[in-house]
């Protein structure tokens, strides 16, 4: 009777220390969406193999712990609220910004399922929001550069086959708007090397929750991919040229006035 005893008491234990690592890995597996930047890679049935590739333009999300969420859709910038309880979580439709038309695939698709998700899972890297029972979104971590931003202010030009462009982008430490957390830009332009700068564009730059540096540039959102103290490489999905991923810019000696 005592070895029953034994081997009941035994078992219970074992039962509430599986509850309580169940938990753990509800408690673990929310928190892990935060503050991390998460890139769709493929959507729809992986079971019936019509998962689709997410090409082209950046659809980016980025869970914050106070409930809402930020990201880019086809280069428009999106913000809205989300409600996460253990493996359930829902979306309210994002506030986004207009620069690119909405009605191109997967856009439109995108824009629209992700209120209908009900439901996530986490597995390594790797996030699934299910906007029905077999079908979601499959996105993966953005690995954060976590570049030091302070060698960013300054005159950097566009530096192409290694020769000086007539253009490039000046950043300051100045506060863009009142939150302070996005810092003036100017991007500019000049005739020839002997001209005097001017302003084609101001814009703004900003270190994100995971390190990463992004820049407002040319009404869309890019990455710093290399910052050194006198080099910098930003990606460009702007231009058509699929064998152009990324914009080269050469600090400048000095820091030049530009005129507005």
């Amino acid at each position: 009777m005592k070895k029953k005893s034994l081997l009941w008491i035994s078992a219970f234990l074992l039962m509430l220390a599986g509850c309580s690592s169940s938990d753990d890995n509800d408690t673990n597996n929310e928190s892990t969406l935060y503050k991390k930047t998460w890139k769709l890679v493929s959507y729809g049935n992986e079971t019936n193999a019509v998962l689709k590739e997410a090409n082209g333009f950046e659809y980016i999300i980025v869970f914050l712990p106070d409930g809402t969420y930020t990201g880019w859709a086809y280069g428009n910038h999106m913000e809205g609220k989300y409600n996460c309880t253990g493996h359930n979580i829902s979306f309210s439709h994002p506030d986004i910004t207009k620069v690119y038309d909405e009605g191109s695939d997967p856009d439109d698709f995108y824009l629209t399922h992700l209120c209908d998700v009900s439901t996530y899972e986490i597995n390594d890297r790797e996030l699934r929001l299910y906007y029905s029972k077999d079908e979601y979104f499959k996105f993966r971590i953005v690995e954060s550069s976590a570049f030091d931003e302070s060698l960013l202010p300054g005159c950097w030009v566009v530096v192409k086959d290694g020769v000086q462009q007539n253009n490039g982008v000046w950043f300051s430490n100045e506060p863009a708007f009142d939150d302070g957390e996005k810092k003036l830009a100017k991007y500019w332009w000049r005739k020839d090397p002997t001209d005097n700068l001017h302003r084609y564009e101001t814009t703004y730059w900003y270190k994100g929750y995971d390190g990463r540096i992004g820049i407002w540039m040319f009404e869309g959102g890019r990455t710093v991919t290399k910052l050194t103290r006198d080099r910098l490489t930003i990606e460009d999905w702007w231009m058509m040229d699929s064998n152009v991923g990324v914009i080269e810019y050469q600090r400048m000696d000095s820091n030049p006035e530009i005129i507005e």
